[in-house]
């Protein structure tokens, strides 16, 4: 049995009221389930004090999901000029500006508030664009140097500075006023499934600040670890396991306390005990482990073809589904039995098949299906196609209102010459 049926049942009447309402396809967001993941990931600063948590804009930057974060004290990990301001618009309190190609706009709005941004520097030559713009708008800005730690995988080694190039770097710092150095940024990439890599990482972030001076020790103020915690109920498609038309399991996460208290030992462990290093305060960035659960597309059939069907829903709004399986739920038929369907969407592209499985009767025209664990790089890899921008619903207790509204023609058009 899937045990988010379970879950489903419970929503299952006001899932029904939200597509009476406002129609099909819609995500939902589910605001009583995030705040009681935001409630538990705030909880384990008690295993270290000095602990902030940030969440990332790219993950879900749905303005009310963000709101909902920065009231709860977990703080703006921004990317790019759009989330830069929008961190600045909801009043974040704190904001860390990271990412491998910052443009000269960006950096420009970054240390003209500089009093509550401190930016990840991601190379050398940004490091000189930052303190070219620092000299000019004479603002003292807080950086933190990101570390490339070695991968298998070459796309990760367009971020970060190299460990070797880390004591040039802080020699140059020196002569340079404005610049103040604080802290270490690492990120070892995204749905971790084993906390004991940030433990080896945190390893290897000893031996860089070992080879530092005592005063350049002293004045870091914060390590940022980075890559997100893995969330269950879906898995990535398997390359091995489609040649052999073999099917993946779902993937089912450790517990969260195991990765916090992996991360918060190994800080300790390494990280506390160096000598002449004053407590620094420790980021941690949980990513899609926020935020995936807490959302669901709701779809129709308008089509039943033979042993596929045709759902409302294009894959220009959930195009994770290309590369990823969520589980789906017949919610006009709920049941524990799986069953094999082809169900493809509705944009005219021969790439668009959103899943080969459904939970639930026999799919009839009209049926409502709803895949799980949709809050997560849905919303923001949505791109414009033939078929609109999805709306968005929040569902809190009993109250259901639209937070998002369906792209329409003037917003699609409305900005061509």
């Amino acid at each position: 049995m899937l045990p988010e049926i379970k879950r489903i049942r419970k929503y299952k009447e006001k899932f029904i009221r939200s597509v009476d309402r406002f129609g099909t396809p819609q995500y939902i967001l589910v605001v009583n389930e995030l705040k009681k993941r935001i409630k538990l990931i705030n909880q384990f600063k008690k295993r270290y004090p000095s602990m902030d948590i940030y969440y990332h804009y790219k993950t879900n930057c749905l303005p009310f999901i963000c709101k909902l974060m920065h009231k709860s004290n977990i703080y703006a990990d921004v990317s790019s000029l759009f989330e830069l301001k929008l961190a600045l618009k909801l009043k974040a309190k704190k904001i860390i500006f990271n990412g491998p190609g910052k443009t000269r706009k960006e950096l420009n709005l970054a240390i003209s508030n500089s009093d509550k941004v401190i930016i990840n520097v991601d190379n050398y030559e940004e490091l000189k664009e930052i303190i070219k713009i620092s000299r000019e708008k004479r603002k003292k800005v807080s950086i933190g140097l990101r570390l490339y730690i070695k991968s298998n995988d070459i796309g990760w080694s367009k971020f970060g500075i190299k460990p070797e190039k880390i004591n040039n770097i802080l020699k140059f710092l020196e002569k340079e006023k404005n610049i103040d150095f604080q802290g270490f940024h690492f990120h070892i990439g995204t749905e971790i499934k084993n906390p004991s890599i940030y433990k080896n990482t945190l390893k290897k972030l000893r031996k860089v600040i070992n080879n530092l001076n005592d005063e350049e020790r002293k004045k870091i103020k914060f390590i940022n670890v980075g890559g997100g915690f893995g969330v269950d109920g879906y898995y990535r498609y398997n390359i091995i396991n489609k040649i052999f038309n073999r099917e993946s399991k779902l993937y089912r996460n450790k517990p969260i306390d195991e990765f916090i208290k992996t991360i918060t030992d190994s800080f300790k462990k390494y990280i506390l005990s160096i000598e002449n290093i004053n407590s620094p305060t420790l980021i941690l960035e949980p990513g899609r482990w926020l935020v995936s659960p807490c959302m669901y597309l709701l779809t129709r059939v308008l089509y039943k073809k033979g042993d596929s069907v045709i759902l409302d829903s294009g894959i220009n709004i959930c195009m994770p589904l290309l590369y990823e399986y969520h589980p789906m739920i017949n919610l006009s038929s709920i049941s524990n039995e799986r069953k094999k369907c082809i169900l493809f969407g509705s944009a005219l592209l021969h790439v668009g098949i959103l899943g080969k499985y459904y939970y639930g009767d026999v799919l009839e025209k009209n049926d409502i299906l709803c895949i799980i664990n949709m809050g997560a790089y849905m919303e923001t890899l949505s791109w414009q196609f033939s078929k609109p921008l999805s709306r968005i619903i929040a569902l809190s207790d009993n109250k259901i209102k639209e937070i998002k509204k369906e792209e329409d023609f003037d917003y699609r058009f409305g900005r061509d010459i």
